[in-house]
């Protein structure tokens, strides 16, 4: 091939405009403008592996996406360099619109953004966008795999089985495990990371797509043709585009790329990593928190909550967090009877005063004054999802809140109780988060859990300044707020996360981690084998940005919504050794009132055992590095200093007798003699070798395991003889 004297060169290829880079090479279509090759310069190309399709999409009004009835045509394109950086505007007519699709490349990163203009004289309502990366593939059939950690699909997924996904159609459960709101890829980047990739295991050859807004949410979606897979991200971008108007949006981003997965992983981590937010939080873990979730009326009250302080505290307890404590839609002389599908706690009237039917103001301070005496934490819900359909807000504040097309306020859900806040309403922020300091300072609280609405409607009032769309993640700028005021305030005091993606988890202490919890769940029913769920959380946690402590439960206040699966398991079997599992992986426990009842004993050894082992709060997590001879063993090793710990759960109904392998050479463990540990029942293990055990002693260790049961051992280096 000639070389290379400028930043990039332009050629013609038939119905193909080809752009050389020093890296890279990328062929766009003269027909519809999308991509068709696109490859290292002299390797074999990834693209275009299928019928003819275009590069982006847009869905308008009620007809949905404009490419189910119109062609996408290309128009014209432009060319320019700055330094190493080639950018590419290719501009493309779909309807009434002209698309231009923004790439940057830089090695073999590709960064790309879309404009949308409105070339029509009528107004026209945005309601979504798509860029597409068409009919990839990596590799041969029998090494490519499809990749998107962070999500409920299952690792390692062979190409084939992506392959044969197909818009519009549920996953099957060999592509994921358990669908969470009926799909598999979460919502980016406030639940999960938006990255997908294509992996050859024999080359280390890959392809990862991600995507990255601070206004905008994205849904990653993959669609199949047998052969290859489309990567598509769907933009939450809604507006109101008038003649000769535009908006922009993206942003998404292509890196080809040949390493190992794991360097893979951590090239995408450091996109987001702010080492000053983990070095923050660094000592979280090391504080061994668990949270008690309760609504004070599950215990008649807050005196009622009071009156279990200690008991909570001598089973392990040190954070009480509070779901909403105002008065909400229902008789308010009435307490709350757990009946979630009549009466929502969070459908909150106002945020003025605490529901006297749980005890009032007078009530909150004694209980956290209580709670600090027993060295209990009390951490408070903040309904910020919106507030009850029959609010005064709604009448004092019209501008806090969403609007549908026909100026109606608009429901979470066509069902729901609640009406949705706008957050992009500065007024609403700043009142939010006021609110939120006062009661900070006047009860003494420990910090806050806000809890925003799952998926945010467009806000299409008339009336507005910025896109219809514009609220979709700005709670985000709320607690970036919130944690700023309350850092002046009190310094200690904690944040706590509702969902688990990487632009939330950089702005909390905690985040819960729905997503481990549904992996748990489905390895205990058989949707997963042991080694897919170490393989899936040694994944998720190479891809999230580090620092936040990740909380994990087996039920909690949104089981029901979630996983009513797990509700039913309560006080089972399973159920314990799921905890057990969760705590043993380092994960931070979450119990919800009324799930130790029965379980005191269980919980208080549990939690013990935890407190009083550094490996287990915050040592080293290792997955499927122990070899075991039985395929129903989950195994994770943790390591801390010159001990370790090995967890096991037997995910079977049948008592398990199994042999694993240490991998003592990785562990560099000291020439000495070891002892065993049971952590959960505090005895020294012996078996026909004794309680002691040299160096290489430890190479091969035999257990049996009860059904659905978990245990856990500590190896701590001991003199090479015992006193008499």
């Amino acid at each position: 091939m000639e070389p290379m004297t400028a930043a990039y060169r332009e050629t013609l290829n038939g119905r193909l405009l080809m752009i050389t880079t020093a890296a890279l090479e990328l062929g766009f279509s003269l027909d519809d403008g999308g991509v068709r090759i696109l490859r290292r310069v002299g390797e074999p190309n990834l693209a275009g592996h299928g019928a003819d399709r275009a590069g982006v999409d847009v869905a308008l009004g009620n007809r949905g996406w404009l490419s189910s009835y119109a062609f996408a045509r290309y128009l014209a394109h432009q060319i320019d360099s700055d330094g190493d950086a080639v950018d590419i505007v290719i501009t493309i007519g779909l309807g009434p619109l002209k698309l231009y699709d923004r790439y940057r490349i830089v090695a073999t990163l590709i960064t790309r953004r879309l404009s949308i203009e409105n070339v029509t004289d009528e107004e026209v309502m945005l309601r979504g966008a798509r860029l597409i990366v068409p009919w990839l593939r990596v590799g041969s059939d029998e090494t490519c795999v499809f990749e998107a950690p962070g999500n409920s699909v299952r690792p390692r997924i062979p190409l084939a089985v992506a392959a044969a996904q197909r818009e519009g159609v549920l996953p099957r459960r060999f592509f994921a495990p358990g669908l969470r709101d009926g799909r598999a890829l979460e919502p980016a980047t406030g639940f999960g990371p938006g990255l997908m990739a294509l992996y050859d295991r024999a080359t280390h050859d890959a392809v990862l797509c991600w995507c990255r807004s601070a206004t905008e949410t994205f849904l990653p979606q993959i669609e199949g043709n047998d052969i290859a897979v489309s990567l598509i991200h769907q933009i939450a971008i809604a507006d109101r585009l008038d003649a000769a108007t535009a908006v922009s949006c993206g942003t998404q981003y292509l890196l080809l790329a040949r390493e190992p997965w794991p360097e893979l992983l951590g090239i995408y981590r450091r996109t987001w990593e702010e080492p000053a937010v983990a070095d923050q939080n660094a000592g979280m873990q090391q504080s061994a928190p668990v949270l008690y979730e309760v609504h004070p009326a599950q215990l008649g009250g807050l005196s009622g909550l009071c009156e279990r302080l200690e008991a909570l505290r001598d089973m392990g307890v040190t954070t009480i967090c509070l779901l909403p404590i105002w008065p909400f839609g229902r008789r308010s002389e009435i307490l709350w009877d757990g009946n979630w599908s009549s009466r929502d706690p969070y459908a909150v009237f106002d945020m003025t005063h605490i529901d006297p039917t749980i005890g009032g103001s007078e009530g909150l301070r004694t209980l956290v004054a209580g709670a600090h005496a027993a060295g209990l934490q009390v951490l408070l819900d903040l309904p910020w999802i919106g507030c009850a359909v029959d609010s005064p807000l709604l009448n004092d504040h019209p501008d806090w809140f969403c609007y549908d097309e026909h100026e109606l306020a608009a429901r979470i859900t066509p069902a729901d109780q609640i009406v949705a806040y706008d957050w992009a309403n500065t007024e609403l922020r700043n009142t939010m988060v006021a609110a939120a300091c006062t009661m900070l300072r006047e009860y003494a609280l420990d910090g806050f859990r806000p809890v925003v609405a799952r998926s945010v409607p467009p806000n299409w009032s008339p009336r507005l300044l910025h896109h219809a769309s514009a609220g979709t993640q700005g709670y985000l700028q709320a607690i970036e707020q919130l944690r700023a005021e309350m850092h002046n305030i009190r310094p200690d005091a904690l944040l706590i996360a509702d969902r688990g993606g990487p632009a939330v988890l950089m702005l909390h202490n905690m985040a819960i981690d729905e997503l481990a919890h549904h992996m748990f769940i489905h390895t205990a029913i058989s949707r997963m084998t042991p080694t897919e769920l170490g393989t899936w959380l040694s994944d998720q946690r190479s891809v999230l940005p580090a620092g936040a402590a990740r909380i994990c439960f087996t039920e909690s206040s949104q089981t029901r919504l979630i996983n009513p699966l797990a509700d039913g398991l309560r006080g089972s079997r399973i159920s314990r050794m799921l905890l057990a599992g969760m705590i043993f992986c380092g994960y931070v426990p979450q119990i919800r009132c009324g799930q130790e009842e029965g379980e005191e004993l269980m919980l208080t050894k549990l939690l013990a055992a935890r407190r009083s082992t550094p490996a287990l709060i915050d040592g080293d997590v290792l997955y499927n590095m122990v070899h075991c001879n039985n395929p129903q063993i989950f195994i994770v090793l943790r390591t801390h200093g010159d001990s370790f710990v090995v967890a096991m759960l037997n995910i079977s109904p049948n008592r398990q007798s199994t042999t694993i392998t240490l991998p003592i050479e990785r562990l560099r463990l000291a020439e000495t003699s070891y002892e065993l540990e049971d952590l959960l029942d505090g005895l020294s293990f012996e078996d026909d070798a004794g309680v002691l055990r040299t160096r290489d002693e430890l190479r091969v260790l035999t257990f049996s395991i009860d059904p659905y049961s978990a245990a856990c051992f500590v190896a701590r280096p001991v003199a090479d003889h015992l006193p008499d």
